[in-house]
């Protein structure tokens, strides 16, 4: 029964890996990280880091492997992320508008009832 849990734990493991894939290719299509937060990132791969660096230190294969490749997506997600942000900056100090079409902020309900006046 322990080869059961084992083979189910190293699925899992390479399940929560790929998950990081649909994430970077619509970045990558959308040319935009705006809405993925900058502190999410940086504990994520922080988060990551200290675990592969158990997982070798343990000799725990199972766990260190899938690690380091969510840790890869994880690292390349935030470089795209720095990559698509300043590239975005320099447009906006370009020509003070963002690239990609404007989003106005939510309607609230006292920016609503400023509206009706």
């Amino acid at each position: 029964m322990t080869q059961v849990y084992d083979i189910l734990g190293l699925i899992g493991s390479f399940i929560i890996a790929s998950a990081l894939v649909p994430q970077i290719y619509k970045v990558y299509t959308t040319k935009s990280a705006a809405d993925i937060s900058r502190a999410f990132q940086l504990l994520y791969v922080l988060g990551l880091t200290l675990i592969v660096i158990y997982g070798v230190g343990e000799g725990l294969w199972p766990v260190y492997i899938p690690c380091a490749l969510e840790l890869a997506g994880g690292l390349l997600l935030m470089l795209m992320k720095i990559y698509y942000d300043r590239k975005e900056a320099e447009t906006m100090s370009r020509s003070g508008t963002p690239t990609d079409e404007y989003h106005s902020p939510p309607l609230t309900p006292q920016a609503a009832g400023a509206a009706q006046v």
